[in-house]
């Protein structure tokens, strides 16, 4: 969720390489240029170049961990930033980067230390503001990640990052309405940010603006049209608005990009049977059983497709399957159940034709995976 600040505002005029030599701070700041270009890996070099004439230069060493970071090489970025600590231990900005560092690796009580110890040093650090905010909202304290995201506000009310993470942790607590106005905020910053429009769409979505919703989610997926959560949430709201062919088709482009996707899988299922197309739902219901062999919904629906291929002792097996304390689940397969037994002991004793699918009642109910 979160995204890392701009490690460097350098923006001076391009040394040339000519112009390096052994100077080491030529060095480092064409590092910087670099950088700021999205050149890590060559940043890194320009790093390493400075490093070799002073190894306890500390800029350098922050900086090829903040590109490092970029790279997606958090244990190598730690390992930095702990040199520079060694050097410097109340050095501000290698505290956050540890922090962010750290929380990357899903680490969050450990970055959590970090952002805290960047606080005490300076109390308005906008990394390890937002940073602690993210982690405590992994840490599924959203409350308490609000808090920290306004102290971000207070001092940049137009702090993307912070207007859309309070967005997002507004959201975790059903408060959707209110989700909606950081977006859009965040919007007004960034009105091609493809994550804040799915997030817009998914706040939507839980307020039953579904219309809406499609929208924001369509925005999104014409930046990228292999968003997945975005799919997802299109798959959902076309599933809800009854227009279940349409849900079918983004279903297979989610399982075209992530084929073990738990959602599109499920919502796959249920739509075949909703179309009574029984030997397909089988196959899909069997995928997310493959992962999940306890999922009350999912044996629930396979139950539910072999009952439609008047299949019936297998369905009372499935059916039999669910766990008593997923009540409502349990409760809905008991009609079907019944079903299933009433047909097999009539067609066992030959007196009457089988249930017909058109008896069959399915759960289509798609369950949302963040």
């Amino acid at each position: 969720m979160a995204q890392p600040a701009n490690s460097s505002n350098y923006t001076g005029s391009v040394i040339l390489p000519s112009e390096e030599g052994n100077n080491i701070d030529l060095l480092y700041i064409r590092g910087n240029e670099l950088f700021n270009n999205g050149k890590y890996e060559d940043a890194i070099t320009n790093y390493d170049k400075s490093l070799s004439i002073d190894p306890n230069y500390e800029a350098p060493i922050l900086q090829k961990g903040r590109a490092l970071f970029q790279l997606g090489k958090y244990e190598d970025a730690i390992t930095n930033y702990d040199k520079v600590l060694v050097l410097n231990p109340t050095l501000d900005g290698a505290l956050a980067a540890k922090g962010l560092a750290l929380s990357e690796l899903g680490k969050y009580d450990e970055a959590i230390i970090y952002f805290d110890k960047t606080l005490t040093v300076d109390i308005q650090d906008i990394d390890a503001l937002n940073g602690k905010g993210v982690a405590l909202y992994y840490l599924d304290k959203s409350s308490q990640a609000i808090e920290y995201f306004n102290k971000t506000l207070s001092l940049e009310p137009r702090n993307f990052i912070a207007l859309n993470d309070i967005g997002i942790a507004l959201a975790d607590l059903s408060r959707n309405g209110e989700a909606i106005t950081y977006y859009d905020k965040a919007l007004e910053i960034q009105p091609d940010n493809k994550y804040t429009l799915n997030n817009k769409g998914e706040a939507l979505y839980y307020t039953n603006l579904l219309e809406d919703a499609l929208i924001y989610y369509d925005k999104a997926l014409a930046l990228d049209p292999r968003l997945v959560d975005s799919l997802n949430g299109k798959g959902l709201v076309l599933r809800d608005l009854g227009r279940h062919a349409e849900a079918i088709r983004v279903y297979d482009k989610i399982l075209e990009i992530q084929p073990d996707h738990f959602n599109a899988l499920y919502s796959k299922a249920n739509a075949s049977s909703l179309f009574k197309k029984y030997g397909e739902a089988l196959v899909y219901y069997d995928k997310v059983l493959d992962m999940y062999p306890e999922d009350s919904n999912a044996l629930s629906g396979k139950g539910d497709a072999l009952l439609g291929l008047r299949r019936y002792g297998e369905a009372i097996a499935y059916y039999d399957k669910i766990d008593p304390s997923d009540i409502g689940v349990f409760l809905d397969s008991l009609k079907n159940r019944d079903l299933a037994l009433n047909a097999m002991n009539k067609t066992q004793d030959d007196k009457v034709e089988p249930t017909s699918e058109a008896n069959v009642t399915t759960n289509n109910t798609a369950i949302l995976i963040e």
